[in-house]
């Protein structure tokens, strides 16, 4: 973000919400203004003036970072109880305005209100038609989904559903590549899927013993003395297989060319297993194969793969916004996180564009 966007004035409001520690201040709206002084290295200071604290001639310094249009900072009032914190996050718009989230939190993140907030360069302040017609568009609700409106509604209710039946989502972990979650040397060989469903069984929770992993090619090889390597033509653009047997045995199959990918091998076994989980272990099945297939999909995410989903080559089930509308959902629904999330850096720049765009959405439409 250039700085030219960002230094200097700004004005606005906050509103106090209905779940304020002050009873009878809900939809109360503050005048602020803001200036921001210094921006270093995606780092902002400088200081903010509000109706309640002018009367003193008290600047409120600010502390905080922006992230592309993403800002997050707090405000440091002197005689503010200690440990209490005054937290604002919010997205910024062509760089002539902010409108975000503000809350206030003990020092065990308990939040003790918030509400909203609103500020656009200050120098725009006399246009009136420019005003009016902005706040008009600002607060018309009409925030695009990133998502179309049907995708949005099954992956909510569907996750929302997973999270009571299969696997608590506030306290699922997001796996990452790195040798915290993968501690093995891959080389492309079949011992890595033997590793990863291993692996994979101990972040679902699920045994893995009883399933037999299997491999097979694109095309048929000839070893030589009538011996042919499994091919199925109407496998061919598959790169892994579930089946269960009518003796209950179950087979995970993996395509050989998928093994030098370790990024999608990790997505394929992990939607694998997700069969596993839905059919054997909870007796789901769904008439509509195609929505099966999407139900594990989803599932996937919901045990934290979805940045291997995200960036996995293969071409899965879901296209990237619908991965990505699903990761920021369950940040944001299930573990309150409305900020920006340390594992960003794992996502390819696709994919990390799409889930910020997603809790935005999440973000303002639920304001």
């Amino acid at each position: 973000m250039d700085e030219k966007f960002i230094l200097g004035e700004w004005e606005g409001y906050y509103e106090y919400g209905s779940t304020h520690i002050h009873d009878g201040l809900a939809g109360v709206r503050v005048s602020f203004e803001m200036n921001i002084q210094n921006f270093d290295d995606g780092k902002i200071k400088g200081f903010v003036l509000d109706d309640e604290t002018k009367d003193t001639d008290g600047k409120i310094p600010i502390r905080g970072i922006i992230d592309n249009d993403f800002i997050s900072f707090y405000k440091y009032y002197p005689d503010r109880q200690e440990g209490v914190l005054l937290h604002y996050t919010g997205y910024m718009e062509k760089g002539t305005s902010i409108k975000g989230i503000w809350e206030i939190k003990d020092q065990q993140e308990a939040v003790l209100g918030k509400g909203k907030w609103f500020v656009q360069r200050a120098k725009i302040k006399n246009n009136t038609q420019n005003k009016q017609s902005f706040f008009a568009r600002l607060f018309s609700k009409n925030i695009e989904c990133p998502i179309k409106e049907a995708d949005r509604i099954w992956i909510e209710s569907n996750l929302r559903w997973i999270h009571e039946k299969i696997v608590k989502l506030d306290a699922k972990l997001t796996i990452l590549p790195t040798p915290e979650f993968f501690n093995w040397k891959f080389t492309g060989k079949e011992q890595d899927a033997e590793f990863l469903l291993k692996r994979m069984g101990e972040i679902f929770g699920v045994d893995t013993s009883s399933i037999k992993l299997m491999f097979f090619e694109e095309k048929a090889h000839d070893y030589g003395g009538g011996i042919y390597s499994r091919f199925d033509e109407s496998e061919k653009h598959k790169a892994g297989l579930y089946e269960r047997t009518k003796k209950n045995e179950t087979t995970i199959s993996i395509s050989l060319y998928i093994l030098p990918d370790t990024v999608s091998l990790i997505s394929v076994i992990a939607h694998e297993l997700c069969h596993y989980v839905l059919m054997n272990l909870h007796d789901v099945y769904l008439e509509n194969e195609k929505h099966e297939e999407y139900l594990t999909e989803l599932l996937v995410v919901a045990f934290g793969l979805g940045v291997f989903q995200g960036n996995s080559s293969t071409t899965g089930y879901f296209p990237n916004p619908i991965t990505a509308y699903a990761m920021a959902f369950i940040e944001y629904e299930f573990k309150g996180n409305k900020n920006h999330v340390a594992w960003e850096k794992y996502m390819n720049p696709t994919l990390r564009k799409l889930f910020y765009k997603s809790m935005k959405y999440l973000t303002l439409e639920n304001i």
